[in-house]
């Protein structure tokens, strides 16, 4: 809504976002080898200074065109999640990986119980010019306390006997080594992959789909945003439970499927109450810890990986998906702009389903559990 303030069209801001995920993509694997080299503290730290300027350059822009070195800086502080994700694998039990990441989750998703709604409240209330740059302000602050808290308190989980033979291990051979992992984790990133794709065909047009071709206030997007960030909190927990229990595999195929489905529902809705009931039905399969895509998907997600992955490879693996993920969603943001423009903006949230069903039936059937689980 922003970027339409600015100037920008539908397909403009598909570029844009094709721009930010085409940027990413050069850093999340160069981001995952530092992290195995220095250790995860300093590249959390260093990127997440980074991440400031994108708030900055925001408040500033006056047209579109400025908003994309801000977009770049963001795509460079990018850097630090495969070390975030990496640090979050190794700071957790192994026994009851599941529960823990659902408690990390709950817990991190606190503040989307009510940010999401003043959001929509500010827009409507200010405008979205203004609300916008209201709520940019109180970002730049958050990021201070952010980069602050993250110096101060963050500790080192990689060992110095790690660090020490991760840094005997040369770029060139670190790389060379992502080629040979297992079946199962191509196969979780082919599933990443794909489902990047799928869903970035229409995710970024959701509030535009919901605004004006549905017809809500900003206000009550913003709302929905906030229920269904409390159903999803209120799953993540008993999510992760229930995934140490019995399995990654079933909490990950509900969320995989119920993506495109509820994606899909949305082009026949009408009104408030019905725009929110497809989405909680979406946010259960979030709550239950499938994600959607990336190394930084929801609980069982996560906790598959750190299963399959060991902690030296770690950082690097996660900046393979990363990059892999973010290589493979890089166009089609740019595409959901033109097929929303040409062809109709429903058409662009079929299509989205449709190919999000593929990497479902992947999971389905090429991705095995490990029997001994990575600590």
């Amino acid at each position: 809504m922003y970027l339409l303030e600015l100037g920008a069209t539908t397909e403009i801001i598909g570029l844009i976002a094709m721009i930010q995920s085409t940027a990413q993509l050069i850093f999340q694997l160069p981001g995952g080898i530092l992290a195995d080299r220095i250790g995860r503290r300093k590249v959390i730290v260093y990127g997440s200074m980074f991440r400031l300027i994108t708030p900055i350059v925001f408040l500033f822009a006056t047209s579109w065109e400025m908003v994309l070195p801000g977009v770049i800086c963001q795509a460079v502080a990018s850097v630090y999640m495969p070390a975030f994700n990496a640090l979050i694998a190794e700071s957790l039990p192994h026994e009851d990986r599941g529960a823990a990441f659902g408690a990390f989750r709950m817990i991190t998703m606190l503040p989307l119980v009510i940010t999401g709604f003043l959001g929509g409240v500010f827009m409507d209330h200010f405008g979205v010019w203004e609300g916008t740059r209201m709520i940019l302000i109180v970002n730049i602050f958050a990021s201070i306390f952010i980069v602050a808290v993250r110096y101060k308190f963050i500790t080192e989980t990689f060992t110095p006997k790690q660090l020490s033979t991760a840094k005997k291990t040369s770029i060139k051979e670190s790389i060379s080594e992502l080629r040979h992992q297992p079946k199962t984790v191509w196969a979780l990133i082919s599933v990443s992959c794909l489902s990047s794709f799928a869903l970035r065909l229409s995710f970024p047009f959701f509030v535009l789909y919901a605004v004006n071709i549905i017809g809500l206030t900003n206000t009550q997007w913003g709302l929905i945003g906030s229920i269904i960030s409390v159903v999803s909190m209120s799953l993540s927990l008993p999510g992760g439970m229930i995934t140490d229990k019995i399995g990654r595999k079933p909490n990950i195929l509900i969320a995989r499927i119920l993506t495109p489905i509820t994606t899909f529902a949305l082009t026949f809705v009408k009104g408030f109450n019905q725009t929110l009931f497809v989405r909680l039905i979406s946010s259960i399969g979030g709550g239950l810890g499938g994600g959607i895509s990336g190394a930084s998907g929801g609980p069982a997600w996560q906790a598959l990986l750190a299963d399959i992955i060991p902690s030296h490879k770690r950082g690097r693996v996660y900046g393979l998906i990363g990059t892999l993920t973010g290589l493979m969603g890089a166009p089609s943001p740019w595409i959901g702009g033109l097929m929303w423009d040409q062809i109709s903006p429903a058409f662009t949230l079929q299509m989205s389903c449709w190919l999000g069903i593929i990497p479902a039936l992947i999971f389905l059937l090429f991705v095995k559990e490990p029997k001994i689980k990575e600590t």
